[in-house]
C-alpha cells in the first residue's frame, strides 16, 4: 500500500469520525431506559456524573440530566426561555430546559437556572413531569426546610412521597441541595406520563361567591339577622343557598314525602309580635330583586347527625328517585327559587354502595333543573385518593357532567363535635389539605365548577375540658378584645391557619380558631390560580365584611358583572365558566334580558308593541324562547336549511353586529360618540364593518368605556371568540345607554 493511499483512508476515516460527531445523539434505547446506560454510552463529560461528583447541581443542569436521553436532539432550543431574571439558560441545557417548558412542567418566570437544586424542586419538578396530581397516600407528611415554600409547593413534596419520586424519610429536610452524585436516585421511571399544565390562573375572570342563609325554624330574629347581613354583603354574593329543606326521616310507605321544608315560618309568627312579615321569604324576594340567585338548600342533617335510611331509601329505583324529583320542583316553582343546592351527607364506605344510584339521581334532578333553566349545585366531601372518592357517595366526574357548581367542603378538618373523642384541635381548614382536594378535584371534572368552601365562623376549643362549640364571628371578636388577645398566624406546613388564646375566669384554657382576611387572602389565591368557579362560604349568621372582601378580590370584573347581575342581565344559562366563550343560545338569553329590563315588560309583550309575531318553527335544531325573540326581531339569524346551530361560539364581529341591532331595535339609531379605526376594519367582511364601527361609538355614561373597545394595539380582533364575561360587561355598558338614551 503507497503513502499516499494510507493517508487518503486515514483523513477519511477522520472525516468520518467527524461527521458522525456532529449528528444528533440518539434516545436510548427502550430496553435500557435508564440514566446509567446513558451516561455509559455518551462521553460527553457534562452528562457524567462521575465528574465533579460532589458539586451542587443547578436548576439547568439538573433539568438537563434528568431528560437529557427523552429530548436528545440536535442542541438548538427551539425559542427563547427567559428565567425571572431574564437570563437565557446555558445552550447545553437550553435544549432540555424548552422540552420542559413547552410541556408546562416549569414555570420559567418563578426560578433562576442558576440556582442550586434542593429536594424540595426535585420534587415539585418531578411531580409535574409524571402528572401527578391524584393521589394515592392519606399521608400529609412531616418535612423540615419550608420556611420559604408555598402550601402549593409543599403539596408537591406530599405528591413525590406519595408516589416514591423521592426517597422519604420523617421530618426530612428538604431545602438541603442536590449533588451531581446523587442525580441517579431522581431518575424518571419508564412509561413517563407527560405533564398537565401549571394551573396559572389569576383574578383576571368573575367568580361565584355563594352564602348559607340557614333556617332558623321558630328564630325569627336569627333570620331577620342573617337577612341583614344579606343585604350589606349584597356587592360580593352572588348566590344564596337557603338551608331551609331537609330529607325526610320517616317511612315513605306510611303516606309522609321524601322531602321536607322549612321555609315559611307561620307559627313563629303567630307568637312573635314584634314581625308581621317572615324575614326568610323576604330574603328570597330581596335575592330576586337584587340579581342574586336563590337556591333551595337540601340536606338529610337531623339532631347534629346525617341519618342515611330515607335517603337509602329514596336511592333504591328510579321510580323513588323520580318522586324525590317532583318533591323537589314543586318547592322550586311555588317560591320561584333559581336552583336547587344538594348537600345530601353519607357516612363513608357503609353506603358506598349507593355511589352510582346518588349520580343517577344527580342527573336526573339536573335534567329537571335545566328543562327550565334553573341551577344546580351539589355539596360533596372534600378527597385526595382515589380510594377514598371510591368510598363515598360522590362520583366527581359523573356529578360533574350535570351539575353547574360542585360546592367542596373544605371549613371542617378539626370540628367542635369531634373534639371530646380526638382529643386533637387545629384550623378549620388546612391550606396543605385544600390544595390536595382541589388538585384532585380539578382531575375529576372541569374546575370552573368548582366553589371552594370556606366557613366565616369561628371554633372555640376548651383544651382544659376538652370540649368545644362553634362561635360567630363577632362573638370572637368580642373574645379576642375582651381578653386583649393577640392573633397568631399558624403557617407551619402551608396549614395557615390562625387562632388566639384566652382563659377564661374559670381557669380554662381556651384557643380560637378562626378565618381572618388574611387567611381568606391565602385561600383566595388558590382559587384564583386554580382557576375554579368561587367561594361557597358557611354561613351568613356572620356578617364577616372582612372575609367576603378578601374573596372578592379574587375576582376580576366584579364591579360591572355584579351591577350586570343586579340589573337581571345575567341569565341563568350562562352562569358560571366566565372565562368560556359564549354560544349563540346562551347570547340570545341576554338580548332578551336587555329587551326586557328595558322595556320593563316581557319580551312577548315588546314583540306585540312591534306587530311582530314568532315563528315557533323557523328553526329545526332549536326551540329556545329567547333564540326565537331575537330572530323575530331581526336580531339573529341562521345559516339556511332551517339551522341555528345554537351551540357554536360567536366571534366579536357576529357580537358586535348582534349588539348593533338590538340598539337599533330598541330605538338607539346612531352612537353618542365617534367609532374607533381599527387596523382591520379595511380587511373585515362587509356584513361585519357597520356592527363595529356602531359599536365602537357607543360609550357607556356611568363608566365612560365603549360598549365593545379593541383587544389592544389599535385591534378588533373580529374572529377571536366572545366570552361569557365580556358578553355579560357589553351587556351591562349598553343596557346604561339605552336607559340613558
Amino acid at each position: 500500500m503507497n503513502k499516499t493511499f494510507s493517508l487518503r483512508i486515514f483523513s477519511l476515516i477522520i472525516s468520518i469520525c467527524l461527521f458522525a460527531s456532529l449528528l444528533p445523539l440518539p434516545v436510548a434505547d427502550a430496553a435500557n431506559y435508564n440514566m446509567e446506560y446513558f451516561f455509559k454510552k455518551y462521553s460527553d463529560p457534562r452528562f457524567n456524573l462521575a465528574n465533579e461528583p460532589d458539586r451542587v447541581m443547578t436548576i439547568e443542569e439538573f433539568i438537563a440530566i434528568i431528560y437529557a436521553y427523552s429530548y436528545y436532539g440536535d442542541g438548538v432550543a427551539p425559542y427563547s426561555v427567559p428565567d425571572k431574571n431574564g437570563r437565557e439558560p446555558s445552550s447545553w441545557c437550553a435544549r432540555y430546559v424548552c422540552a420542559e417548558v413547552s410541556k408546562k412542567v416549569i414555570d420559567p418566570g418563578k426560578i433562576s437556572w442558576s440556582d442550586p437544586v434542593t429536594i424540595a424542586f426535585a420534587a415539585q419538578y418531578l411531580s409535574r413531569a409524571k402528572g401527578k396530581y391524584s393521589y394515592d397516600s392519606n399521608n400529609l407528611y412531616s418535612f423540615t426546610g419550608t420556611g420559604n415554600l408555598s402550601a402549593d409547593d409543599i403539596l408537591y413534596l406530599s405528591v413525590a412521597a406519595d408516589h416514591k419520586l423521592i426517597e422519604y424519610t420523617s421530618g426530612m429536610d428538604v431545602s438541603k441541595t442536590i449533588r451531581r452524585r446523587d442525580a441517579l436516585k431522581y431518575e424518571v421511571p419508564k412509561n413517563t406520563v407527560y405533564a398537565q399544565p401549571i394551573f396559572n390562573g389569576s383574578g383576571n375572570t368573575m367568580r361565584e361567591c355563594n352564602a348559607y342563609f340557614i333556617d332558623c325554624y321558630w328564630d325569627l330574629d336569627a333570620a331577620q339577622k342573617q337577612f341583614n347581613s344579606l343585604k350589606s354583603l349584597r356587592d360580593h354574593i352572588t348566590m344564596v343557598t337557603f338551608q331551609c329543606g331537609y330529607i325526610n326521616n320517616y317511612n315513605i310507605s306510611d303516606g309522609n314525602t321524601y322531602l321536607g321544608y322549612d321555609l315559611e315560618h307561620e307559627e313563629a309568627l303567630k307568637y312573635n309580635n314584634d314581625y308581621d312579615y317572615d324575614p326568610q321569604l323576604q330574603a328570597v324576594a330581596y335575592c330576586h330583586t337584587s340579581g342574586i340567585s336563590a337556591l333551595f338548600g337540601i340536606s338529610n342533617v337531623s339532631n347534629n347527625a346525617f341519618p342515611a335510611e330515607t335517603v337509602a331509601n329514596m336511592l333504591k329505583d328510579t321510580s323513588s328517585m323520580r318522586i324525590a324529583v317532583n318533591e323537589i320542583m314543586y318547592v322550586v316553582d311555588k317560591y320561584g327559587f333559581d336552583g336547587v343546592n344538594m348537600g345530601i351527607e353519607l357516612p363513608a364506605t357503609q353506603y358506598s354502595h349507593l355511589r352510582n344510584s346518588y349520580s343517577t339521581f344527580i342527573g336526573m334532578l339536573g335534567n329537571a333543573l335545566h328543562a327550565k333553566n334553573k341551577l344546580l349545585m351539589v355539596s360533596a366531601g372534600a378527597y385526595f385518593t382515589d380510594s377514598q372518592e371510591a368510598a363515598s357517595i360522590y362520583d366527581y366526574s359523573a356529578i360533574g357532567k350535570v351539575a353547574d357548581f360542585i360546592h367542596i367542603i373544605l371549613y371542617d378538618d378539626y370540628n367542635d363535635t369531634g373534639f371530646t373523642y380526638r382529643k386533637t384541635y387545629g384550623p378549620m381548614s388546612n391550606l396543605l389539605r385544600i390544595g390536595r382536594c382541589l388538585r384532585y378535584a380539578s382531575t375529576k371534572t372541569d374546575r370552573r365548577k368548582l366553589l371552594l368552601g370556606m366557613g366565616s365562623f369561628a371554633i372555640d376549643f376548651n383544651l382544659t375540658w376538652t370540649t368545644a362549640q362553634d362561635i360567630n364571628y363577632q362573638d370572637s371578636v368580642a373574645l379576642r378584645n375582651q381578653y386583649n388577645a393577640p392573633v397568631v398566624y399558624q403557617n407551619a406546613n402551608g396549614e395557615a391557619g390562625a387562632y388566639f388564646e384566652y382563659t377564661d375566669a374559670s381557669s380554662c384554657r381556651h384557643r380560637v380558631y378562626l378565618e381572618t382576611p388574611d387567611t381568606a387572602a391565602q385561600r383566595a389565591k388558590y382559587v384564583a390560580s386554580y382557576n375554579l368557579g368561587g367561594f361557597s362560604v358557611f354561613n351568613l349568621n356572620d356578617n364577616y365584611t372582612g372575609l367576603f372582601s378578601a374573596i372578592s378580590n379574587a375576582s376580576a370584573y366584579k364591579s360591572e358583572i355584579m351591577t350586570a347581575m343586579q340589573n337581571s342581565l345575567v341569565p341563568n344559562v350562562i352562569r358560571g365558566e366566565y372565562d368560556r366563550p359564549i354560544l349563540r343560545y346562551e347570547f340570545c338569553s341576554i338580548i332578551t334580558a336587555i329587551i326586557e329590563e328595558c322595556t320593563f315588560g316581557t319580551a312577548e309583550e315588546f314583540l306585540a308593541s312591534k306587530g311582530v309575531q314568532i315563528n315557533a318553527s323557523v328553526f329545526s335544531d332549536t326551540s329556545s324562547r329567547d333564540v326565537l325573540v331575537a330572530n323575530a326581531l331581526g336580531i339573529v339569524q341562521g345559516y339556511g336549511n332551517r339551522e341555528f346551530r345554537p351551540n357554536n361560539t360567536i366571534t366579536r364581529a357576529e357580537a358586535a353586529t348582534m349588539l348593533m341591532r338590538l340598539a337599533k331595535t330598541l330605538g338607539l339609531t346612531s352612537p353618542n360618540s365617534s367609532p374607533v379605526s381599527f387596523a382591520e376594519l379595511s380587511s373585515m367582511q362587509e356584513w361585519a364593518k357597520e356592527g363595529v364601527s356602531f359599536i365602537s361609538a357607543c360609550l357607556d355614561p356611568v363608566s365612560g368605556k365603549r360598549v365593545m373597545g379593541g383587544t389592544g394595539n389599535n385591534k378588533f380582533s373580529p374572529n377571536s371568540n366572545y366570552t361569557r364575561e365580556q358578553s355579560i360587561m357589553t351587556s351591562v355598558r349598553l343596557f346604561n345607554l339605552l336607559r340613558k338614551s
